[in-house]
């Protein structure tokens, strides 16, 4: 039978993302494009754990993603894609693209308990910075209240979660104090204290047989200054990143015009 000339949609959008273990295997979430072959009914996702050599396939039908489950944790897999028409016939693979089944067990997260004094009685912006440990990176946090919020003379208790990029879950409670000053005097304000600034630390990336990859970080953190903290790197997270080193600067600017910068490292291999 005659190969079919069948198309493909945007081969560099071929795209694994790592999902955690569980008991039953690992999984990976394999992502493409559409063809833009009219004649395209669905598509085979083939793959394996050595460069060029498939041991399963998965039919995934007319869709732009599959998850790939029961695969090894800790083991790095290699994926391509065809479409096939009606008849069943493919058409070209896609380029070779790989990925990792992690082997974390989810995010762990810590929340602060933040004591402050107002000075005049009044309600103050509070910045809270939970720990976060472990999970799939990227992990991304968030907090009700929102860190900077202003906070009322008392208690007022806050919940933070830590979402990683396998979608698992992890949360804390706790408590910021406010204090009403005592004192009878003016006191002036504090001076704001100094705002530093740490990079995270990047993975190396596979392209496979790509010229480029997406590279994907977590946000640097951030100690001090005045909130609220505006964060900024560049190239950002998710760019696609050229073969070799690639220098990802970041810098803060806080509410009181404080500035911190830092730099890390992207490093892509074929």
């Amino acid at each position: 039978m005659e190969t079919s000339q069948l198309g493909f949609g945007c081969l560099v959008c071929l795209l694994v993302i790592a999902f955690a273990q569980s008991a039953s295997g690992g999984t990976l979430k394999v992502l493409w494009t559409h063809s833009t072959d009219t004649r395209t009914a669905g598509y085979l996702v083939s793959y394996g754990t050595q460069s060029g050599k498939y041991t399963g396939t998965v039919k995934a039908g007319y869709v732009t993603s599959v998850n790939v489950t029961g695969l090894t944790n800790g083991t790095l897999y290699y994926f391509v894609v065809q479409s096939y028409d009606k008849d069943n016939v493919t058409g070209h693979r896609s380029p070779e693209v790989s990925g990792r089944v992690p082997t974390s067990t989810g995010p762990a997260i810590t929340c602060p308990s933040p004591v402050m004094t107002s000075l005049d009685g009044k309600a103050m912006a509070v910045t809270v910075t939970p720990t976060v440990t472990g999970g799939v990176t990227p992990v991304s946090t968030t907090c009700s209240p929102p860190s900077g919020s202003l906070f009322p003379v008392g208690t007022t208790s806050f919940t933070c979660t830590a979402v990683d990029a396998a979608q698992q879950k992890a949360s804390c409670t706790s408590g910021v104090v406010v204090k009403a000053s005592t004192s009878t005097t003016t006191t002036p304000p504090p001076s704001p204290s100094p705002l530093t600034l740490k990079c995270p630390t990047i993975g190396p990336v596979s392209a496979g047989n790509a010229t480029q990859a997406s590279v994907y970080y977590v946000a640097p953190t951030y100690s001090g200054g005045t909130a609220p903290v505006q964060l900024r790197c560049n190239p950002k997270s998710g760019t696609a990143f050229p073969l070799g080193k690639t220098t990802v600067t970041c810098d803060a600017t806080d509410a009181k015009g404080q500035t911190a910068s830092c730099t890390t490292t992207a490093t892509v291999n074929k």
